[in-house]
């Protein structure tokens, strides 16, 4: 039916996270793009995660990396 489907809720809301961020930052998904490969490929491969919740992990990592070259922050 075109809905997005989540193994996990966090998952669904750390991808909500990164667009917002994408959105209010005005930065491009390319940009995104080369933070997130950088995590993906940094992220351990704990057998005992999903491989769903490795990427969102990496996911969240990447939207840290984006707003740390930014110069902002992820803390409240």
């Amino acid at each position: 039916n075109g809905e997005l489907v989540f193994e996990e809720q966090w998952h669904g809301r750390a991808l909500g996270l990164g667009v917002v961020v994408l959105e209010q930052t005005g930065a491009s998904w390319a940009e995104f793009r080369e933070h997130l490969v950088a995590a993906v490929a940094a992220h351990p491969d704990d057998p005992a995660d999903s491989p769903a919740d490795r990427y969102y992990a990496a996911w969240l990592d990447a939207v840290e990396a984006l707003l740390a070259r930014r110069g902002l922050s992820a803390a409240p």
